[in-house]
C-alpha cells in the first residue's frame, strides 16, 4: 500500500484531535492510548491503598517497553517508575537523528506492525519496526542494543561501548535484566516538518542528550539543536526557514562572512574556549559527532552563525574523539576533484561550518569526508 503511512498519520491525528476535545494537553508526549490509561489508573490505584503489581514484575513489564514515548507516558505512575525510565534513557549511548522524505518512505515498503492497539502506533519499513508519535506527527523512533547495531559511519572508538552514565540496574534489590546493555536512539523527521514537528524533536532529543557518547545528525536538525540553545521560539524559527529561501543569497554570504571573521579572530584570542560547566553543555559526554549534509542543505551548516552559540556549549571540544562532516553529493566526480573545482556555494557553507566549529583547534581529530549519494 504506498499511502499506508500517510492514512495511518491521518488516522492518528484525527484519533488526537479528538482526544484534545474532551481533555486538553500541553505536552506531546502525554496522549495515552486506552491501554496506557489503564494501566495508569492501575497503578495510580495504589496510592489510595488499593493492591499494586509486585515491584519485580513492574520492573520486568517496563523493560519489554520498547517505544520511547511510551516510556515518557509511564514515568509519570510513581517515583519508581520515573527511576526506571531515567535510568533506561541513561543507557542510550548513541544517537542517529535523520530528517527524510517520508513520501518516499510511504512508497517503499511498509506496512502496519500487527494487530489490536499496537498497529495504531507502529510501522515496519522496510523489515524494521518504527514507533509512532501518538498525536499522528511525522516523528518516528526506535531503540536498540548498542551490540546489534553498527557504529555511526566512521566512528572508529570502539572502546566508548561502556556507559556512558553509570546505571546499576538496582530498583529497591531488584536487578533488572540486560541493565548494562547500551541502547541505540534513532529518529525519523519528515523533511518537510512543521512546527509541531520541530517542537517533538527538540523535546525528544533533549530527553535522551546528557548520556549520549555518539551522535549522528543530519545538518538541518544540527542547526535546529543549536537554534533551540539559542532560545529561539521555534515556531517563529519555522516561520523564519520559510523566510530565508526567499532571501538574497548575496546578502547572507556577505553577513555569514562578516560573522566568520570574528568567530576567528575571538578564537585565535582564545583557542581553547573558555570553561563550561558539564551541566551547561548540550552533549556533555560526546566523544564522536558525525554531522551529515548535502550539497543542497549545507546552507543549514553555514547558518549556525546567525544565533549566537559557541560551539563549546554544545559540546567540550577538550573531550571530543572525532568531529567529522559527511558531504553527500550527486555527482562522483566531484568527490575526486581538488577543493578549488567544487562548487562554490558549498565549500563556503563548509568553511562557515568549520569556523564556528573551530575546526582547526582539533587537529586531526576534524576530518571532512565526500561521497556520492547516488
Amino acid at each position: 500500500m504506498p499511502n499506508s503511512l500517510n492514512r495511518l498519520f491521518r488516522r492518528l491525528r484525527e484519533s488526537h484531535d479528538e482526544a484534545k476535545k474532551h481533555k486538553k494537553s500541553s505536552n506531546f508526549f502525554h496522549t495515552f492510548t486506552s491501554d496506557q490509561r489503564a494501566a495508569e489508573q492501575k497503578i495510580n490505584n495504589c496510592r489510595s491503598g488499593e493492591p499494586m503489581l509486585p515491584e519485580a514484575l513492574l520492573f520486568r513489564i517496563l523493560e519489554d517497553v520498547e517505544s520511547p514515548f511510551e516510556l515518557f507516558s509511564l514515568r509519570r505512575a510513581n517515583k519508581n517508575c520515573a527511576d526506571y525510565v531515567r535510568s533506561r534513557i541513561g543507557r542510550v549511548s548513541e544517537m542517529d537523528l535523520r530528517r527524510v522524505s517520508f513520501d518516499e518512505l510511504s512508497s517503499s515498503s511498509v506496512s502496519s506492525s500487527g494487530t489490536s492497539a499496537q498497529s495504531e502506533t507502529t510501522v515496519i519499513l522496510q523489515g524494521e519496526l518504527w514507533h509512532v508519535h501518538p498525536s499522528g506527527c511525522k516523528v518516528l523512533c526506535r531503540m536498540s542494543p548498542v551490540d546489534e547495531q553498527q557504529h555511526i559511519s566512521g566512528d572508529s572508538n570502539n572502546g566508548d561501548n561502556k556507559s556512558a552514565a553509570d546505571t546499576s540496574g538496582t530498583f529497591d534489590g531488584l536487578q533488572v535484566a540486560d541493565a548494562n546493555i547500551q541502547l541505540r536512539l534513532e529518529v525519523l523527521v519528515d523533511e518537510q516538518w512543521t512546527s509541531r514537528e520541530i517542537a517533538i524533536l527538540c523535546s525528544l532529543v533533549n530527553e535522551f542528550r546528557q548520556a549520549v557518547k555518539r551522535i549522528s545528525v543530519d545538518a538541518p536538525i544540527f542547526e535546529l539543536i543549536v537554534a533551540n540553545l539559542a532560545a529561539v521560539d521555534l515556531d517563529r524559527w519555522f516561520a523564519y526557514q520559510c523566510f530565508v529561501k526567499a532571501v538574497d543569497d548575496g546578502q547572507m554570504s556577505a553577513t555569514l562572512n562578516k560573522l566568520a571573521a570574528q568567530l576567528q579572530q575571538q578564537q585565535q584570542n582564545d583557542p581553547l574556549d573558555a570553561m563550561v560547566n558539564d551541566n551547561e553543555l548540550y552533549w556533555p559526554n560526546a566523544k564522536t559527532i558525525l554531522v551529515r549534509t548535502t550539497e543542497r542543505e549545507s546552507v543549514h551548516l553555514a547558518r549556525v552563525l546567525f544565533y549566537g552559540v559557541r560551539a563549546n556549549l554544545l559540546m567540550d571540544r577538550r573531550r571530543l574523539d572525532r568531529l567529522a562532516l559527511l558531504v553527500c553529493v550527486a555527482d562522483a566526480a566531484i568527490v575526486h576533484v581538488s577543493m578549488s573545482e567544487r562548487p562554490k556555494e558549498l565549500v563556503r557553507n563548509l568553511y562557515h561550518f568549520r569556523c564556528w566549529a573551530g575546526s582547526p583547534g582539533f587537529d586531526e581529530r576534524f576530518s571532512q569526508q565526500w561521497r556520492c549519494a547516488a
